[in-house]
């Protein structure tokens, strides 16, 4: 973008917030928030490159800031009119919009002290079912327990087992039964479907919505198909409420202003509702900035590595483009193994399976122990398909093998000597190795495997790497090698993923229903 235009959109924003401030004096101290929000957006909207490589710059921020709802409207206005064509190096023109986190101004239940205190401690219910979004139900429970939320995860099924939508095999740590006389700062539904059937069909779930949307400093929180398919069924969700849904949902919702519904997180009181699997992060941060503050929140997403959206987002660096497999054939099978352990990150697991799943990958979910039943490092409870010893056994090989970080997963992953052997051979055969946060230190570079290539890794292992030139990458791919740096880049390191096993094609496909973010989808996506 010319800089005289993006002074002007800047000065546009300025304009834009100063007004509504001034509307708006209860909550004008927020403006600042909303000014960096909107100006920042814009500025993102350029690209930049560095003398060693061309990089792709990420234009939204995925870390929510508070917002006054009477500057949506502008807000949604300025989005209309400078929907800005930007050409990132080596890709065409696409179309970066802004769209804002809305909140409105009546007040929101349970927002935490932004003082920077110590945090309170909080109790969060997360009911899952046969069915549910795996992405969302496991990076709303991350994120919240990260935050230092005590989270509680319930299945409505009679049993604590559950097989979520993309196939992952989940279990929860109770019954919904067993906790529907108990109090929590929070409730939050994901969506998935027929998961959100199953939650709506809960008589006891939705007595334990209804009665938290009555209690004083609580919230009630849904994602995806939820808002629509439960709470606006149950009549929790109004045409009086702001809120947001799925684009496959959200024109069932009862009186709500398409504008609104646009955004991709939207606050109305104690009620919060958000679109889907790509907006669950900063769905999941602006929950933890209403229980624990600001400074919590910014806390978490700087460990999660989520995008900061102040241009220095470089989304990906590719390297050797000789030595990237090429993808399969339309029709040909897709195999990926994802060797897991106690500790593993459940995000930087979760994600990657069910983005694979959903571009057709046939996925085996293999456990370095003898057991299928693990502990994530951040509490969720997943069962593997099976052992690393059988698919060892079985001689099996796979276009990709992947390892996620988490500590101390990524030691289990290191110490195995089957998947020492696998990995060798991945390698060895050329065919493609992933790893994520701790993992490309931890696992690949110990065993050599990141002998002469670029990667990049979590900040807090990536100076140990040897070459330090592309580290600020959020993805980078050096031939069949592909790192990236933590639970907050997993999207975008499994849609390359995606990109090098089917096509480009594919990652639009992909990328598209779960909602993502145009800036973090490496081509360009339509709106």
């Amino acid at each position: 973008m010319p800089p005289a235009i993006a002074a002007a959109a800047s000065v546009s924003a300025t304009a834009v917030v100063t007004s509504a401030a001034r509307r708006a004096p209860r909550v004008a101290s927020s403006h600042s928030c909303v000014l960096s929000s909107l100006t920042g957006s814009l500025r993102r909207l350029t690209t930049a490159s560095s003398p060693r490589f061309s990089a792709q710059v990420s234009s939204r921020a995925l870390v929510p800031r508070r917002s006054v709802l009477t500057a949506l409207s502008s807000a949604f206005a300025l989005s209309a009119a400078r929907s800005v064509s930007v050409a990132s190096p080596g890709f065409p023109a696409q179309k970066l919009p802004v769209s804002p986190v809305t909140v409105t101004p009546r007040g929101m239940a349970g927002e935490g002290d932004n003082s920077g205190g110590a945090a309170k401690a909080k109790k969060v219910l997360v009911p899952i079912a046969t069915g549910t979004e795996e992405m969302e139900s496991v990076i709303i429970t991350d994120v919240l327990r990260r935050a230092g939320a005590e989270v509680v995860v319930a299945s409505v099924e009679p049993q604590k087992a559950v097989v979520a939508s993309r196939g992952v095999k989940l279990v929860a740590d109770d019954v919904i039964t067993s906790v529907v006389d108990t109090d929590f700062d929070l409730v939050v539904l994901p969506g998935g479907m027929p998961g959100s059937e199953h939650l709506r069909d809960s008589a006891p779930l939705k007595q334990i919505v209804e009665r938290h949307m009555s209690l004083p400093n609580s919230s009630v929180a849904a994602i995806c198909a939820a808002p629509v398919v439960a709470l606006q069924s149950w009549g929790v969700l109004t045409a009086t409420n702001k809120a947001t849904a799925h684009p496959a949902f959200s024109d069932k919702l009862t009186g709500v202003d398409p504008a609104i519904t646009a955004a991709r997180v939207v606050e109305d009181g104690n009620l919060v509702t958000s679109r889907g699997p790509g907006t669950a992060i900063e769905f999941a941060l602006a929950l933890a900035t209403r229980l624990f503050g600001e400074a919590k929140a910014a806390e978490v997403a700087a460990g999660i590595v989520a995008a900061t959206g102040d241009g220095s987002d470089v989304l990906r660096v590719v390297e050797n483009t000789d030595k990237i497999p090429k993808p399969k054939k339309e029709g040909e099978e897709v195999t990926v193994l994802v060797a897991v352990a106690d500790g593993t990150e459940d995000v930087e697991a979760v994600v990657p399976i069910d983005v694979l799943v959903r571009a057709g990958a046939k996925v085996t979910v293999a456990s370095v122990t003898d057991s299928l039943d693990l502990k994530l490092r951040c509490g969720t409870n997943l069962t593997a398909d099976t052992t690393l010893a059988d698919v060892a056994a079985a001689g099996r090989k796979f276009d990709l093998v992947f390892v996620p970080g988490g500590i101390p997963g990524v030691n289990h992953l290191r110490d195995s000597i089957l998947l020492d052997g696998i990995l060798r051979e991945q390698v060895a055969d050329g065919r493609l190795c992933a790893a994520i946060c701790a993992a490309p230190v931890v696992v690949l570079q110990s065993k050599g495997l990141l002998q002469g290539k670029k990667a990049t890794a979590h900040p807090s292992l990536s100076d140990q790497l040897p070459d330090q030139s592309v580290v600020p990458a959020r993805v980078v791919v050096d031939g069949p090698i592909v790192t990236s740096r933590g639970a907050g880049t997993a999207f975008e390191f499994a849609l390359t993923l995606v990109e090098y096993l089917f096509g480009k094609e594919k990652v639009v496909a992909v990328a598209k229903p779960m909602v993502m973010s145009p800036a973090l989808v490496p081509m360009p996506m339509p709106m």
